[in-house]
């Protein structure tokens, strides 16, 4: 069969024909399929491709989890908290912080990493709601399917998000987990 080569199509309809066929990168910037089909891709349109085609494979395979961060006058812990969760090596995150209109240096600093990481979004409340109605407010701006409470003074190991959703896709079912370490999980516990 001979070959045939598609010419001025749009990225979007590449996708759909990506998805739609089984391809083979066979040389940089050149992809096969099964039917013989053939794209040539220039280097712009292959990296755009290729980009969309790991954002969607990341999006089904590895759900979005939205880590919720409240905060209060918490400029000493924060860095270290938003650290600890950009560390982790379940990357499919958005970490939404929430200022409880601290009057300390914590907004400031918060603002700093959203700047740094389009991951990272900060609200900041004109008033103090205090504690539970300021999570509701963070909830309220999540996205994911899963979402991840974490205090701004706290610290979360760097496999501690990827564990927690690993259990909670291997048990669809279950509407809440709960999870507690010291430094490595030995058991799975079911209620």
């Amino acid at each position: 069969m001979e070959p045939n080569w598609i010419q001025g199509i749009t990225i979007e309809k590449l996708l759909q024909l990506l998805d739609d066929i089984k391809f083979k990168i066979i040389d940089p910037y050149i992809l096969t399929a099964d039917q013989g089909l053939i794209l040539s891709l220039t280097l712009p349109t292959y990296q755009v491709c290729c980009q969309k085609l790991v954002d969607k494979k990341m999006n089904h395979e590895f759900p979005l989890v939205s880590v919720l961060m409240t905060a209060y006058n918490r400029e000493k812990y924060i860095a270290e908290a938003i650290e600890s969760v950009l560390s982790s090596t379940y990357k499919n995150f958005e970490l939404i912080i929430v200022d409880d209109a601290s009057v300390d240096n914590t907004v400031n600093i918060a603002k700093e990493y959203e700047l740094s990481d389009p991951r990272i979004k900060v609200y900041v409340n004109g008033t103090n709601l205090q504690q539970f109605p300021n999570r509701n407010k963070a909830a309220s701006f999540a996205s994911g399917k899963y979402i991840k409470y974490f205090d701004s003074d706290d610290k979360i190991y760097d496999w501690g998000l990827a564990y927690c959703v690993g259990l909670m896709e291997k048990y669809p079912d279950a509407g809440m987990g709960i999870f507690q370490a010291q430094n490595q999980m030995e058991e799975e516990y079911l209620v």
